[in-house]
Parts: C-alpha cells; sequence; structure tokens
C-alpha cells in the first residue's frame, strides 16, 4: 500500500483553513483503498420449485435449485461464495482466474475449485460435493471454537464425489456426476430407492408436498428418470403403480 508524504501534509497543515482539506483527502484515500478490496457482495436465492442460471461478474455460471440461497463475495485476491446450509443445491462452472481463487463455504465445508464444474447439495446436516469437470479440493472446519481442525482435506476429481457428514471422515467416492447432477435440468435418477425416499426429494424442492403412500411393501422400489418439476406426474406414476401392486394376487 502507498504510504502518504505526511511531511508535506504537514507543511500544507499549517495554512490556515487546511486542516479539513487534510482531513477530507486522507478519509477518501481510505475509501478508495477499501473499495478496491470488495469488488462486489450480492445475494440470489430461489423459491420452492424454482430454478435459476446466474453468470457472475467474473465470468461464473451458476445454476440454482430450488430453495437455495447464495452470498457473492469478490475481492481483489479472491472468489468466495457462501451457499446457505441444510437445504438447496448449486452448480458451478467456474471461469479461470489464476489471481484468485474460487470457493464455496457451505456450513462447516470449504470447496476450493481447480479449473473446474461442481455440485454443492445441502440437505439437513448433510452436504454432498460432486465434480463434473476438473477437480477440486474439499475441506471440514471446526464446528466449534477452540476445537481442533480436523485432518479432513480430500481431493475430488471427475466423477468422484465428497459426502460431509458429522462424525465421519471425509471420503471420496466414484458417482456418475451427469445422473448426480441431473437435477440442474430439472431431471433426477431413482436406482430403486423406496418410495419415501422418492417422495421426499420432490417435496423438498416444491412448496406443495406429495403425501406419502400409507400403502406400500418393502419390495416396491422406483426406477427410471423423472422430472423433477412436474412433481403431479410423479404422483400419478406412484399410484399407478401401487394399484397394480394392490391388484396381484398374494
Amino acid at each position: 500500500m502507498r504510504q502518504l508524504n505526511f511531511s508535506i501534509l504537514t507543511q500544507l497543515d499549517g495554512r490556515i483553513g487546511y486542516r479539513p482539506k487534510i482531513a477530507a483527502f486522507v478519509a477518501m484515500t481510505i475509501a478508495l483503498i477499501a473499495g478496491a478490496s470488495a469488488l462486489q457482495t450480492e445475494t440470489y436465492s430461489t423459491a420452492p420449485g424454482e430454478w435459476r442460471t446466474i453468470t457472475l461478474q467474473d465470468g461464473t455460471v451458476t445454476r440454482l435449485g430450488p430453495k437455495t440461497t447464495i452470498v457473492v463475495r469478490y475481492t481483489a485476491e479472491q472468489r468466495t461464495i457462501e451457499q446457505a446450509p441444510c437445504q438447496g443445491e448449486a452448480t458451478y462452472q467456474v471461469a479461470q482466474d489464476i489471481t484468485r481463487p474460487f470457493f464455496v463455504e457451505c456450513g462447516v465445508t470449504t470447496v476450493q475449485a481447480m479449473g473446474t464444474k461442481f455440485g454443492v447439495a445441502s440437505h439437513g446436516h448433510v452436504t454432498k460435493v460432486t465434480v463434473a469437470e476438473g477437480a477440486a479440493t474439499v475441506s471440514r472446519r471446526p464446528t466449534r471454537r477452540g476445537q481442533p481442525a480436523p485432518p479432513d482435506n480430500v481431493r475430488a476429481e471427475l466423477d468422484q464425489q465428497v459426502v460431509v457428514e458429522p462424525n465421519t471422515p471425509l471420503t471420496v467416492r466414484p458417482v456418475n456426476a451427469a445422473q448426480e447432477l441431473a437435477w440442474e435440468h430439472a431431471e433426477i435418477f431413482f436406482k430403486g430407492v423406496q418410495v419415501e425416499e422418492a417422495v421426499g426429494e420432490y417435496n423438498r424442492r416444491h412448496e406443495a408436498q406429495i403425501p406419502v403412500p400409507t400403502y406400500t411393501s418393502n419390495n416396491f422400489r422406483v426406477f427410471g428418470k423423472f422430472q423433477l418439476d412436474n412433481p403431479a406426474q410423479f404422483m400419478r406414476f406412484i399410484e399407478q403403480n401401487l394399484a397394480q401392486q394392490r391388484a396381484r394376487p398374494k
């Protein structure tokens, strides 16, 4: 930071009426320095059942799922996104800028991008980071003041996912990133999940809730690709399949 020449200011200060001008000059200089380090702060959010695509100042493209809030904090030194924990999901197609690293913070989880596209989904106490391009490092911060930082710091690459949950070490597991992040296109893939879990995927994204069927068999599982923005269609699918199940001879 450039230092002010206070010897010159002292000489000028001796002139009658010049002290207020010096004070104004110093205040303006401090304001300019502060403004240079805080380039952009913006908040974006989505309502239930809403998907939204946003292009940020640096060219990074983020896709927000329903019930998601992010706060963008860009400075001259780094780019940070604060994603609200416990609910919501977002993908980040990060614009390259070697002078300003890109971070996403979601609760105790911090993700640093390395020329990448990745998604962060947070529901309850579980956060999932899925890498669709390039790589990213995922770390977990201490949850209480004075608590030592855990040795959790892992690197995930294409088609890998990191699950962050309480009292569990960070691990990297293989996934199909395109299917894991299909929600950004309002789609979801079910691979034999129970009805309650499938209904929950819709209910946490929409205001109108699908009732959980009262009659289900443990053998009834949901498979296939469905439209997340059409809960009525999914509900009809469940009702029709349950009706067929009841009609089968025992």
